[in-house]
């Protein structure tokens, strides 16, 4: 995902309060360069389905598995996972975060 003009331009401000193009330039690629540290990180997804007439649903992501363990435990269920088959939630790592970018 690019970067929007208004982060580039703030950014650049925080640098030189008269907005250069040199610090434009060098606010972009501080960005990228941040963006792209960022998408090395792990990533977790929670994936549960609250009933069996609801879709699969993914929250997330976070930055630990603790994290993602944690909001699992709040999930609300409509029908009793331990009974209810295919009824639950699992944490999952988040492989190739930039799938969302093909949508």
């Amino acid at each position: 995902m690019a970067p929007r003009p208004t982060e580039i331009r703030k950014v650049a401000e925080l640098m030189d309060p008269s907005g250069s193009e040199e610090s434009k330039a060098l606010a972009l690629e501080i960005i990228n360069a941040l963006d792209a540290m960022r998408l090395d990180r792990d990533q977790w997804i929670v994936g549960f389905r609250s009933s069996q007439n609801t879709p699969n649903t993914f929250m997330g992501p976070w930055s630990t598995k603790n994290q993602a363990m944690r909001a699992a435990a709040k999930v609300a269920f409509l029908e009793n996972p331990e009974t209810t088959p295919g009824v639950g939630w699992v944490v999952s790592k988040m492989y190739g975060p930039t799938w969302i970018d093909s949508m």
